[in-house]
């Protein structure tokens, strides 16, 4: 949100800055987080393209509590990985816009290489069913086959 930007870069409130009237970057769900790598990585992109992402995602969290899930796309080795590539930058970064003597950009902990993790497996059966069952209600595709 605004405001978190606004806490971790130490930046006030500044004039004539006008707020979105809702949070429009909201927690996507871990199948539509994988289908709209699919689509990026197709070229597929555009408004129709971002409210169809956000309509599934409504559909797959219908009835759930909207809570942030960590989604871990990229596993502890690799991100370990990155972060040591980039940490010269990164505490540039920390120390030049940031103005932290410790050079510290992140201070989430750091992953642990042997934590459990998973890649991504597919979306499961129970969700391709709520995914069509949904689809075939909205564009009333069933009506179509009795005609």
């Amino acid at each position: 949100m605004l405001e978190d930007f606004f806490n971790i870069t130490g930046i006030g409130e500044t004039a004539g800055l006008q707020r979105p009237s809702q949070y429009s970057n909201s927690t996507m769900s871990r199948i539509v987080l994988e289908i709209s790598r699919e689509l990026n990585s197709l070229d597929i992109m555009g408004a129709d393209v971002t409210s169809f992402k956000l309509w599934l995602n409504d559909v797959l969290t219908q009835g759930q509590a909207k809570t942030i899930n960590e989604h871990n796309i990229i596993s502890p080795e690799n991100r370990l990985e990155i972060l040591n590539e980039f940490m010269g930058g990164n505490e540039k970064i920390a120390r030049e816009y940031l103005d932290r003597a410790d050079g510290q950009l992140f201070y989430d902990a750091l992953p642990k290489p042997d934590e459990n993790w998973q890649s991504y497996r597919g979306i499961p059966p129970e969700d391709v069913a709520r995914i069509l069952t949904a689809m075939f209600d909205k564009y009333s595709i069933l009506n179509s086959f009795s005609e």
